[in-house]
Protein backbone atom coordinates (compact mmCIF):
# COMPACT_ATOMS: atom_id res chain seq x y z
CA UNK A 1 0.00 0.00 0.00
CA UNK A 2 1.23 3.24 -1.22
CA UNK A 3 1.95 6.37 1.29
CA UNK A 4 -1.01 8.25 -0.18
CA UNK A 5 -3.32 5.74 0.44
CA UNK A 6 -2.82 5.47 3.43
CA UNK A 7 -2.83 8.76 4.25
CA UNK A 8 -5.69 11.68 3.89
CA UNK A 9 -6.57 15.01 4.65
CA UNK A 10 -10.24 15.72 4.86
CA UNK A 11 -10.70 19.67 4.07
CA UNK A 12 -13.76 20.77 5.61
CA UNK A 13 -16.25 23.10 3.73
CA UNK A 14 -15.48 26.93 4.44
CA UNK A 15 -18.05 30.17 3.23
CA UNK A 16 -17.05 32.14 0.48
CA UNK A 17 -14.66 34.90 1.30
CA UNK A 18 -15.99 37.58 -1.11
CA UNK A 19 -12.89 40.07 0.39
CA UNK A 20 -10.35 37.76 -0.51
CA UNK A 21 -11.81 37.00 -3.80
CA UNK A 22 -12.23 40.76 -5.20
CA UNK A 23 -8.48 41.26 -3.66
CA UNK A 24 -7.68 37.98 -5.35
CA UNK A 25 -9.14 39.79 -9.08
CA UNK A 26 -7.27 42.92 -8.42
CA UNK A 27 -3.94 41.50 -8.08
CA UNK A 28 -4.18 39.44 -11.41
CA UNK A 29 -5.65 42.70 -13.53
CA UNK A 30 -2.69 44.17 -12.06
CA UNK A 31 -0.39 41.63 -13.03
CA UNK A 32 -2.04 41.46 -16.07
CA UNK A 33 -1.92 44.90 -16.85
CA UNK A 34 1.88 44.92 -16.10
CA UNK A 35 1.92 41.80 -18.42
CA UNK A 36 0.39 42.99 -21.29
CA UNK A 37 2.26 46.36 -21.04
CA UNK A 38 5.69 44.80 -21.34
CA UNK A 39 4.67 43.21 -24.34
CA UNK A 40 2.63 45.93 -26.28
CA UNK A 41 2.67 49.87 -26.32
CA UNK A 42 -0.31 49.95 -24.10
CA UNK A 43 0.76 51.67 -20.94
CA UNK A 44 -1.44 52.59 -17.87
CA UNK A 45 -0.06 55.35 -15.42
CA UNK A 46 1.58 53.98 -12.52
CA UNK A 47 0.14 56.58 -10.54
CA UNK A 48 -3.18 55.54 -10.88
CA UNK A 49 -2.43 52.34 -9.92
CA UNK A 50 -2.22 52.99 -5.89
CA UNK A 51 -5.39 54.34 -5.64
CA UNK A 52 -6.97 52.40 -7.73
CA UNK A 53 -6.21 49.50 -5.65
CA UNK A 54 -7.02 50.90 -2.63
CA UNK A 55 -10.69 51.94 -3.66
CA UNK A 56 -11.32 48.17 -5.41
CA UNK A 57 -9.94 46.59 -2.01
CA UNK A 58 -11.93 49.07 -0.05
CA UNK A 59 -14.84 47.83 -1.97
CA UNK A 60 -14.52 44.22 -1.53
CA UNK A 61 -13.82 45.11 2.56
CA UNK A 62 -17.43 46.33 2.60
CA UNK A 63 -19.15 43.88 0.10
CA UNK A 64 -17.94 41.22 2.59
CA UNK A 65 -18.86 43.17 5.85
CA UNK A 66 -22.39 43.54 3.75
CA UNK A 67 -22.56 39.77 2.48
CA UNK A 68 -21.13 38.37 6.31
CA UNK A 69 -24.01 40.41 8.02
CA UNK A 70 -26.52 38.90 5.68
CA UNK A 71 -25.27 35.98 6.83
CA UNK A 72 -25.50 36.36 10.56
CA UNK A 73 -28.89 37.48 10.25
CA UNK A 74 -30.10 34.89 8.18
CA UNK A 75 -28.42 32.38 11.06
CA UNK A 76 -30.13 34.68 13.71
CA UNK A 77 -33.73 34.15 12.24
CA UNK A 78 -33.27 30.70 11.62
CA UNK A 79 -32.12 30.46 15.26
CA UNK A 80 -35.29 32.11 16.21
CA UNK A 81 -37.65 30.17 14.09
CA UNK A 82 -36.20 27.03 15.63
CA UNK A 83 -36.59 28.44 19.26
CA UNK A 84 -40.27 29.77 18.28
CA UNK A 85 -41.26 26.22 17.43
CA UNK A 86 -39.63 24.60 19.82
CA UNK A 87 -37.51 22.83 18.44
CA UNK A 88 -33.66 24.26 18.99
CA UNK A 89 -32.68 25.68 22.29
CA UNK A 90 -33.96 28.97 23.72
CA UNK A 91 -32.37 32.14 22.76
CA UNK A 92 -31.92 35.50 24.80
Amino acid sequence: MSDSETWRYVVQRHELSVTSLIAGLVFVALAATYMVGAYTDLRLDPRLWFPLTLVALGLAGLVGSLVASRRNARKVAAAREQTLSGEGPVLP
